[in-house]
């Protein structure tokens, strides 16, 4: 009976997780863990699931249990492996890589995270230089945030790497294969391409790649180094990345408006208060984003309400911090102060 109810959960939890629901699957993946807590296959793909959801530490605690319960399923140490270098735990990625090479010794992907996290340890040996070889051969495995962006932090750490300039140079005459990889790789390239000098035409694709792609919250110091290597030979593009880095910082650093609701009665009208970032100065972002240069007392109290309604619904901000921008009239101001909402 427990075989069969935790091959049940697990199938479910696959199904959910193959369409995409990702909090379905983690019920699933954990009721199966509850039937047989001795199989591995719940707990790896639980991790999985919680890797998508962003729950970091829990999913390596979840590839840490099916690891303990299967010694033999090189899976869930790969996986473990990736996830410690990308957290910085170069132990801890050394240990389950090597795990993973017992396992399957010929591993690619084992070997590099190895090779990685010993490399960021300071051990540098022969191997350091024959990763670059191996990247430079299968540029795919630069698509992973974990392993590229440890590159660029080994590039960053080391500049007397063996075959260190010969792997920029490579990287910066094919700027399409660091569309995904982490952005500080791409910082580094342009880094080093610029301070040589590189023909424009290089420096023009990498400048266009660096416009296209997109970064996320915890890119943004990639972006101030992009900007600023940037700006040296293309003036405009490096303007329009410094205020998407500008953009970038206000929402890493930016809380969510803590706002807590006493229970009125109906009609009765609640003092508001709206907290804006002085972080926001970009005028002409937020004309753009408010569709207006001037606007009025009225238009800016409606805008205030209907923050409001998503603040009660524990949602995000995005016109109020677009407000803080704007050189208001004093009416206008004292609207975003203050205004009433009627519950």
């Amino acid at each position: 009976m427990p075989a069969s109810e935790y091959r049940q959960w697990l199938k479910r939890g696959r199904s959910h997780q193959g369409n995409g629901r990702a909090i379905e699957a983690m019920l699933c993946f954990r009721r199966a863990q509850r039937a047989d807590p001795r199989a591995s296959d719940a707990s790896f793909h639980l991790g999985e699931v919680l890797w998508k959801l962003g729950r970091v530490p829990d999913a390596i605690a979840a590839w840490r249990d099916a690891a303990r319960a299967n010694g033999d399923h090189l899976a869930p140490n790969l996986a473990l492996a990736e996830a410690l270098l990308a957290a910085s735990d170069l132990g801890g990625a050394v240990g389950a890589a090597d795990a993973a090479l017992r396992i399957a010794p010929d591993d690619p992907r084992a070997a590099i995270i190895a090779t990685l996290a010993r490399l960021l340890r300071g051990e540098l040996d022969e191997h350091g230089a024959a990763i670059f070889e191996v990247l430079e051969r299968d540029r795919d495995w630069l698509e992973g945030s974990a392993v590229s962006g440890s590159v660029a932090s080994a590039l960053d750490r080391f500049p007397d790497l063996p075959r260190r300039s010969e792997f920029l140079a490579m990287l910066g005459r094919v700027p399409a294969s660091l569309a995904r990889a982490d952005p500080r790789l791409l910082a580094v390239v342009i880094e080093a391409e610029t301070g040589r000098r590189a023909d424009s035409g290089m420096l023009a694709s990498l400048s266009a790649a660096a416009r296209d792609r997109t970064y996320q919250r915890d890119g943004y110091e990639a972006l101030r180094r992009i900007a600023a290597a940037i700006a040296r030979f293309d003036p405009v593009i490096g303007a329009e990345l410094r205020g998407r880095y500008a953009a970038l910082c206000v929402e890493a650093f930016t809380p969510d408006v803590p706002l807590g609701w006493p229970i009125r009665s109906a009609g009765r009208r609640m003092r508001i208060v709206v907290l804006l970032h002085p972080a926001l100065v970009d005028s002409a972002a937020c004309s753009l984003a408010m569709h207006s240069t001037s606007p009025s007392p009225r238009w800016v109290e409606q805008q205030c309400r209907w923050q409001t309604w998503c603040a009660r619904r524990a949602l995000r901000f995005p016109s109020c911090r677009a407000l803080s921008g704007l050189q208001l009239p004093r009416r206008s101001r004292r609207a975003i102060s203050t205004c009433w909402w009627t519950s």
